[in-house]
């Protein structure tokens, strides 16, 4: 009898043993799912302020290309990762007309992206009025 009592303490102990192993893996991939969420919304966040930083860099490098040539119509400004911290290419597109009645004024519209493929890229634009012929700033404006 007493081999039958081990034998069956033996067979809870081991019950026990692999409840507990499949509560730790559970709680294990429950960990690892929300590290890499986190890890994605913070790389999501990150394209984020790159595009928002890039559109306020594609303002000031309007009114720079403005004060040159007076003439400048805009550009497709591609950066490279390497220059984003090496995770995602950067393009803006850039757009300056000039309202009729104020030949003065430039209307620049700028279209900032980071992120190549639609689902991950990050978008921000921005709108701002700069003169031309004198040294006034951007004025910003909302898109």
């Amino acid at each position: 009898m007493k081999r039958n009592r081990r034998n069956k303490r033996s067979g809870v102990a081991v019950i026990i043993a692999l409840t507990c192993l499949a509560v730790v893996s559970v709680v294990s991939v429950g960990i690892l799912r929300l590290a890499a969420q986190g890890r994605q919304q913070a790389r999501r966040h990150e394209r984020e302020l790159q595009a928002v930083w890039l559109a306020e860099s594609a303002c000031a490098r309007a009114a720079a290309q403005l004060a040159l040539d007076a003439q400048y119509t805009g550009e497709t400004w591609n950066v490279a990762a390497e220059e984003l911290g090496g995770r995602a290419a950067g393009q803006v597109v850039i757009e300056v007309s000039a309202p009729p009645s104020q030949p003065e004024i430039r209307e620049v519209r700028v279209v900032a992206d980071v992120g190549a493929s639609a689902e991950r890229r990050a978008r921000r634009s921005k709108q701002v009025r700069i003169g031309v012929g004198n040294s006034q700033p951007p004025e910003d404006r909302e898109p």
